[in-house]
């Protein structure tokens, strides 16, 4: 009985002391793994900060990672939110709104109320695109000559939902915004935590069979590593949002130096490049003449979530349809 025993305290402070020998620098490294799909796996750049970058075809998650015994938590960053509303007010529009629709064109129906009616026992909403859409001519801007104080927006969360399952999003224009820009976020499956086991030098993810081997960060050439370290620090959603002439939205991950432009306060916008100062940037053009002025969007954080009754009128706000 006393060897049992023995043999017991000996598995127990083994597993403790292995336990323990798995530290961060264990972890930390650059890890790849392989799908069966001809697009290509996963490459997960795990760095000391607790910043970690998922990279694949068409897409990127980044977030906070943890370590618990050899068991590693994934979190990715994450925006609850359906609904982003940016704002900013320009003399250029001599009376009522203009309203950039971006990402509206993916996932379930989705609907706007402006406020320019007074408040009704039933908040009437219209669909923003058509229920056949299928092809799409960017950007989608709305025009009206009325201002508003209140902007809705709602979405079918589930195909059954009836019209009292809608949440509403109420924003309040307190700041009297003329010009508008609302991104649709859509809450993306890939964006679930997951986790890892460390096995053999290398991390096995709950969702393979496969251990992905551990490359160390210095096989990452400088310029490969200076794109990961960035998209791992990449905000989700901005607080203030850039769009160009032609009212593209310029990508989050594009190496923008906003210093490089001068600012009209009058028209609310960024104007004229330095384009020799701005030559040597990597992602962002700035000779490209639709990007010479840059418009700047802040996020409205006014908001109110609420369950409605709603009645939809179908006829869209655009129509997105092919002969």
């Amino acid at each position: 009985m006393k060897k049992y025993f023995f043999f017991l305290i000996c598995i127990i402070l083994y597993t403790n002391i292995s336990a323990q020998m798995i530290t961060k620098d264990t972890i930390v490294g650059f890890y790849h793994q392989p799908s069966g799909s001809p697009e290509g796996g996963t490459e997960l750049i795990v760095y000391p900060n607790n910043r970690f970058v998922a990279v694949f075809f068409g897409g990127m998650i980044n977030g906070k990672w943890k370590l618990k015994g050899n068991t590693v938590s994934f979190i990715p960053d994450y925006e609850p939110d359906y609904f982003i509303l940016y704002g900013r007010k320009t003399m250029k529009l001599k009376e009522g709104i203009r309203v950039i629709f971006e990402n509206f064109e993916e996932g379930n129906s989705k609907f706007v109320n402006f406020g320019f009616s007074p408040e009704n026992p039933v908040l009437n909403m219209q669909q923003v695109f058509n229920d056949d859409s299928n092809c799409f001519n960017y950007p989608y801007i709305y025009k009206d000559t009325r201002a508003v104080q209140i902007l809705r927006f709602a979405t079918k969360q589930n195909y059954w939902d009836k019209a009292t399952d809608y949440n509403v999003y109420t924003f309040d224009n307190s700041a009297k915004y003329n010009d508008f820009a609302v991104i649709y976020n859509p809450k993306s499956e890939e964006k679930k935590p997951f986790n890892a086991t460390y096995i053999k030098g290398g991390l096995l993810f709950n969702s393979t069979d496969k251990v992905s081997a551990k490359k160390d960060l210095s096989k990452l050439d400088e310029e490969e590593n200076s794109y990961f370290e960035k998209l791992a620090t990449l905000k989700i959603i901005d607080e203030v949002r850039y769009y160009n002439k032609d009212y593209f939205s310029v990508d989050t991950s594009a190496d923008l130096k906003i210093d490089y432009y001068q600012y009209d306060k009058i028209n609310d916008l960024y104007f004229s490049p330095n384009l020799e100062k701005a030559k040597d940037s990597m992602d962002f053009d700035y000779s490209e003449p639709r990007n010479s002025e840059l418009l700047p969007y802040k996020r409205i954080t006014e908001l109110n979530i609420l369950k409605q009754v709603i009645k939809i009128n179908s006829t869209p706000l655009f129509i997105a349809k092919c002969d």
